[in-house]
């Protein structure tokens, strides 16, 4: 994820460079300063880093908000349907539905939205499972009396 957003940024750089040095060779001189007809850049240099640096407020206000939360757990059975137990913290998220589904019993790695459940406990809503990871070994037990999965 990280990688993609790096590389989303690294393109979105290149092209505004790209573009800034397209407009500066629009300048008599082909955009260099000391030309022979005694006028440079003039405002171009400041158009340039002006447009360069609101493409990049726009890149990072994009990548904030379309910023998904990733966890890592098993999945249980609960009364209200699926339950997640997070694996650092062991926060329990309530599965809120819409989305990719996962199976209880499974350990997953999860994307998608922390939100509040129905119930009004933290809840997630997966949009994408990244990977299945195989079973909660040794937690199949507590997950079926409904206890919280131990590490």
């Amino acid at each position: 994820m990280a990688n993609r957003v790096l590389g989303r940024l690294f393109l979105v750089t290149f092209l505004c460079a790209a573009t800034a040095l397209s407009a500066a060779a629009q300048y008599p001189g082909g955009g260099t300063m000391g030309s022979s007809t005694g006028r440079g850049y003039g405002n171009g240099a400041a158009i340039g880093a002006g447009v360069g640096a609101a493409v990049g407020g726009a890149a990072l206000i994009y990548w904030a908000t379309h910023h998904q939360a990733t966890l890592v757990g098993c999945v249980r059975p609960g009364a209200d349907g699926n339950q997640l137990v997070e694996e650092r913290t062991h926060q329990t998220y309530s599965l809120v539905a819409g989305g990719d589904s996962v199976k209880p019993g499974e350990r997953v790695q999860v994307q998608g939205k922390k939100v509040k459940a129905d119930s009004g406990s933290q809840g997630f809503r997966v949009k994408k499972v990244a990977k299945v990871m195989g079973s909660c070994e040794g937690e199949t037990a507590d997950l079926g009396a409904g206890g919280a999965a131990r590490p």
